[in-house]
């Protein structure tokens, strides 16, 4: 392993305890929820506020945060992708075939394009693209599957 990786590891591992220690806590703000009828005012919609960001789309951001935090340390393994008979892809040393959603990172080897290196992202279909393609994550451009691309995933 190298200095780099130890380093995100060790990164990886302190913020995800930060982020349990946090979900506990938000876990907790409902439990403020009898405070609603013994407050009035702007205390009454802070806490009101509160509660709900605790319960609702900032809790879910932040699982999705935290699994993608996680996901950095898991054991990496990289591959080139190979399209299956029955129209799947895998990686050529690895038998688990992708299906839409699948997480996969792959290698943009052409360097006039804005994501020129490892992108982040899943497998999806679509006919725009003949079949299995890459959504990269980051935004900047999908990519259509093809046998050869270099190809990474973690697993579990």
């Amino acid at each position: 392993m190298t200095n780099v990786k130890k380093l995100i590891n060790k990164e990886v591992n302190e913020l995800t305890r930060m982020l349990e220690t946090l979900k506990a806590k938000i876990e907790q703000i409902p439990l403020l929820y009898p405070y609603i009828d013994k407050s009035e005012g702007i205390e009454k919609a802070e806490i009101k506020k509160l509660i709900a960001l605790c319960e609702g789309y900032f809790s879910d951001d932040l699982s999705v945060f935290t699994e993608r935090v996680e996901r950095l340390a898991k054991r990496r393994v990289e591959g080139n992708l190979l399209l299956k008979s029955n129209g799947r892809f895998s990686l050529d040393n690895n038998t688990r075939e992708f299906t839409s959603g699948h997480k996969i990172e792959i290698f943009v080897e052409d360097k006039k394009h804005d994501d020129y290196g490892w992108q982040f992202g899943r497998v999806e279909h679509s006919e725009e693209f003949s079949g299995y393609y890459f959504f990269n994550e980051s935004g900047i451009e999908h990519h259509k599957l093809t046998t050869g691309m270099k190809a990474a995933i973690r697993e579990s």
